[in-house]
């Protein structure tokens, strides 16, 4: 039988196939590794001839299983268009059309996991997200060739230190993430040490209980894709498998249980019938198939179209892109959060990955990040502190170093615009009013805590908050996201910092009266606040207040009402008899010290 031919998806390649009864089989390109299912696009493209290797053994038959589908570069007709295979290819368009009928059925129950993917992501990035963005999707931007980025070879001796530093003061020392059990393609990847999380009792009970009827909504979801409750769960892997866009992704999971298995009772939650016909047990169920670990511990669940691939990753992980597999290399498994995504992804599959009252959010979320960053890895770790690390890899034409530049710049401008955003918002209760207030002075405060690094391929934004910051942060954030869907951000309030011209002298900007109303808040998130709502700026010379015996995260619990900014700061100042304000009206800035470091540098103390 003639050979024919099949191009490459990722390089354009075009791979010599024996005959027509491979197609529907998994192939792989030897030139750029790629993974795909052999396919023939209706247009024959013709290109050089590279000899073919097949990705999986050949079998008896036709392969069932196999979840990818090939999708052409060029745009289709419409989102729901897929491709139309040759003439006589039979074994082909029939495996097509059983994903197809499987995917309809499964639409509902895959949309609800999409959501899952959704909130989790959301909880993470909510502090960050609450300016909702009032620009289209963004263009495909012509990327210049790499070039030699002299102004910044200065300054990597520092940002390479910091990455070294951040691993040495790292909360956690564990492996990096394992993907068992898990089909070809996965796009996104969410770990969750649900047990540390949601066990009764445990010191993360506070933060649980700020995220209200989210924590619900998520218990729910565990149950209905992972099986049990999460405080039975030691460590949930949720994978999405996206497909073309705008049609329901995939979502399989691999599950680590704190306790050994009972089978009979995990056999009566999966509902599965037993099958041996893929060389190693699994259990299929109507719409799910169902494999058990060797360690008794384990499991894992997938689409039941995908069992061949779930076959395949018991024994070794299987493909994913390069810029995820990259930074999935330098997680760190004992975080309790940690999220791997490519931000073009989230915005490609927004509609079927997120809600629609979430969508503007997440559109905010990766604009800031901007076109530079491939992919992303967001860690999230409660304790003693709060650790949350970024790891942004970048693209070829950008280099790390100037890519940390420009996310510095951002972030160095991400209070004032929460700020602004925030003015927009008018709660009707007092309590969401109060919390949301302090948001622009709670990512002051994270801008303050955050340090930059690059590695080879990526950057480092690592942020350590005290942690009392863990339950503000959650509750602002959800509340201002909440309240964001009812806000007008088109029309600009009349008190933004751009409607309101500021007074030149410092002490006359103290003079504003603001809101004091502290719960536990630490010390350097009340002066952030007080420098938030009077638009001056406020250093705190930590060096200073350690030789005095003070610290950053000291608690301020009181209430004032509403009174001038610079009663504020007397009222925390005589709490500590060494502490003080020196205001430099020449420099526009107020650092708070200590009298004797004051003293010692010929400064005089403006508060007390």
């Amino acid at each position: 039988m003639a050979s024919i031919k099949v191009p490459c998806p990722e390089c354009g390649s075009g791979l010599r196939v024996p005959d027509r009864s491979y197609l529907g089989r998994r192939g792989k390109c030897p030139k750029c590794s790629s993974v795909f299912v052999l396919q023939i696009p209706q247009t024959q493209q013709q290109e050089d001839e590279v000899e073919l290797t097949l990705a999986e053994p050949a079998a008896a038959g036709p392969a069932v299983g196999t979840g990818a589908q090939w999708v052409p570069d060029e745009p289709l007709a419409a989102p729901s268009a897929a491709v139309t295979p040759s003439a006589g290819d039979t074994e082909g368009q029939a495996g097509m059309d059983r994903l197809r009928e499987i995917r309809r059925k499964n639409k509902q129950r895959l949309k609800v996991s999409g959501i899952l993917s959704s909130i989790v992501l959301i909880l993470a990035v909510g502090a960050y997200g609450v300016v909702r963005s009032q620009r289209s999707q963004a263009k495909p931007v012509a990327r210049k060739p790499p070039q030699r980025d002299l102004e910044y070879e200065s300054d990597k001796s520092r940002l390479e230190r910091n990455v070294e530093e951040a691993a040495r003061l790292s909360p956690t020392n564990g492996k990096p993430l394992k993907l068992p059990f898990i089909p070809l393609g996965s796009r996104i990847v969410i770990n969750i040490r649900t047990a540390q999380l949601w066990a009764e009792e445990s010191r993360y009970q506070e933060l649980m209980a700020c995220l209200g009827p989210v924590k619900s909504w998520l218990e729910s979801a565990f149950l209905e894709t992972c099986l049990y409750e999460p405080s039975q769960i030691e460590q949930a892997t949720i994978c999405i498998i996206l497909g073309a866009q705008s049609s329901p992704p995939a979502v399989a999971a691999s599950i680590r249980m704190l306790e050994p298995i009972k089978k009979s009772e995990w056999l009566e939650k999966c509902a599965g019938l037993r099958n041996d016909e893929y060389g190693y047990p699994v259990y299929l169920a109507e719409k799910k198939a169902y494999i058990l670990g060797q360690d008794g511990k384990s499991f894992g669940v997938g689409p039941l179209e995908m069992v061949s691939e779930m076959v395949d990753a018991a024994t070794f992980d299987n493909p994913i892109s390069s810029g995820i597999e990259e930074l999935i290399k330098e997680t760190d498994s004992e975080r309790h959060v940690t999220v791997v995504f490519q931000p073009q992804d989230l915005r490609i599959h927004q509609e079927a990955l997120f809600a629609e009252n979430v969508r503007d959010v997440l559109n905010h979320f990766v604009d800031w990040l901007g076109d530079d960053v491939e992919a992303a890895v967001w860690s999230l770790h409660f304790g003693d502190q709060l650790h949350s690390e970024m790891l942004l890899r970048n693209h070829n034409s950008t280099h790390p170093a100037r890519l940390q530049s420009k996310l510095r710049k951002r972030l160095d401008v991400l209070p004032d615009e929460i700020y602004t955003a925030v003015l927009s918002m008018k709660p009707e209760q007092y309590g969401p009013q109060m919390v949301i207030g302090r948001l622009p002075a709670m990512i002051n405060a994270v801008r303050h805590g955050t340090r930059a690094g690059i590695g080879p391929r990526f950057v480092q934004l690592t942020t350590v908050l005290d942690e009392r910051a863990t339950p503000n942060l959650a509750m602002a954030s959800l509340l201002a996201w909440d309240e964001s869907t009812r806000t007008d951000f088109s029309r600009v309030p009349e008190d933004t910092p751009s409607a309101v011209k500021l007074p030149d002298l410092l002490a006359d900007r103290l003079k504003f009266k603001i809101e004091a109303d502290f719960r536990r808040t630490p010390l350097q998130e009340a002066f952030a606040y007080i420098a938030t709502e009077t638009k001056v700026k406020i250093i705190i010379d930590g060096d200073a207040l350690k030789l005095s015996g003070y610290t950053k995260n000291m608690p301020q619990t009181f209430s004032l009402g509403t009174v001038p900014a610079e009663d504020v700061m007397r009222k925390i100042l005589a709490q500590y008899d060494q502490m003080c304000v020196v205001v430099n009206e020449q420099s526009k800035q107020a650092t708070v010290m200590t009298k004797s470091v004051a003293k010692s540098n010929n400064l005089t103390p403006s508060f007390p």
